[in-house]
């Protein structure tokens, strides 16, 4: 990412005497207004932003052709170096690459827009499949954004459809959850920082991710915190003994409230590019069709990612819309995608007036002679 400084997104740790690269614009507030939209309008991008694109043309073509060459290759910590590299700057360039792909939606150009996606895509490959929890919640954000901006594209990207039939983020977060919770030794064999040295907390733990591996994304997400820990209690034996109470307590005020909250993002993930796969598939389907009209139904509205519920599709000649029926409760942040999703189709464009026949004036002029 040498170039990536160009755009004031600077991957290396610098001193404070050697300066830091110019601050690129802050384009999380309109990427994330865009997506909230639940359909595929895409509203004026900042000024700073349009002229971000336009002054750093060149290097965020660098960057977009390194990572349509390969994904990069993020240091994996072991259990010796445990801290884990800082991937901030990468979820900034994130947010440039698809508010890029918005604003080439927006003026026309579908193969640019393709282009930013795809390295947007790239860039987030090494966090996908980490057992890493940071990098996790990374790859979570990323794909967020991602599947909103799919949404708002007017061609169909067709590697996309397997990618986002195969994505399943809540699998990858119960593996890093599992992976996070192992006990892991320092260089004095003692169990490192951030570890769980005690049993009953491990046990609490391994509770919640075998309860929510079976119940699954929605049913997961829409427990309470009453609910998981529930989970817990079944597992663990009765006690009078005030040091396991008071770490059951810690387990259940702190810890179990944040593990929720991130496999509820995890999961409403999987059912946003749900809902952005069956767009995309619809869109592909009125491409195909010699008139260009959306189709009359889905060819199968029952969700493979919640198979309790179903979604809602309706068709006309003004454009269609489609709609999760399922009971989901939202995440704690600060954006989260729409589960409506509506596509109007294009006025067309007005015929010409014709010219007015003109009459030749009769002789006399427009009076009538008497």
């Amino acid at each position: 990412m040498e170039r990536s400084p160009a755009l004031g997104i600077d991957f290396e740790p610098r001193d404070e005497e050697e300066g830091s690269p110019p601050a690129t614009a802050d384009v999380r507030a309109w990427l994330e207004e865009q997506l909230k939209l639940p359909d595929d309008t895409i509203g004026d991008p900042p000024a700073d932003f349009r002229r971000l694109l336009e002054d750093r043309r060149d290097a965020l073509d660098a960057i977009v052709g390194a990572l349509e060459t390969a994904p990069p290759e993020w240091k994996e910590a072991s259990s010796e170096d445990y801290p884990a590299p800082d991937l901030r700057p990468s979820v900034r360039l994130h947010r440039v690459l698809l508010a890029a792909a918005l604003v080439a939606t927006r003026r026309g150009d579908p193969i640019e827009a393709e282009r930013f996606v795809e390295a947007s895509w790239s860039l987030a490959k090494p966090n996908e499949g980490s057992r890493r929890l940071i990098r996790q919640l990374i790859a979570i954000a990323a794909g967020r954004w991602q599947a909103g901006v799919l949404r708002k594209l007017q061609s169909v990207p067709p590697i996309w459809i397997s990618r986002l039939s195969e994505s399943r983020s809540w699998e990858a977060s119960l593996a890093a959850w599992e992976h996070e919770m192992r006990p892991r030794k320092s260089d004095d064999s003692s169990l490192a920082p951030g570890s769980l040295e005690d049993e009953t907390l491990r046990k609490g733990f391994e509770a919640v991710l075998s309860g929510l591996r079976k119940l699954g994304p929605c049913e997961g997400s829409n427990l309470d915190d009453n609910g998981v820990w529930k989970m817990v209690e079944r597992e663990l034996p009765m006690t009078s003994d005030e040091v396991v109470a008071q770490n059951r307590k810690i387990l259940f005020d702190i810890l179990l409230p944040n593990m929720k909250n991130a496999f509820n993002r995890a999961g409403r993930l999987d059912v946003d590019r749900e809902l952005t796969l069956e767009i995309l598939r619809l869109r592909q389907a009125k491409e195909q069709d010699s008139e260009k009209r959306w189709p009359g139904r889905m060819a199968n509205a029952t969700s493979t990612i919640c198979p309790a519920f179903s979604y809602v599709y309706r068709s006309d000649d003004e454009g269609m819309e489609i709609r999760f029926d399922g009971t989901l409760v939202d995440p704690v942040m600060q954006f989260v995608l729409p589960v409506t999703f509506r596509s109007a189709n294009p006025k067309p464009e007005p015929p010409p007036a014709e010219a007015p026949v003109l009459t030749p004036t009769p002789a006399g002029g427009m009076i009538s002679p008497q």
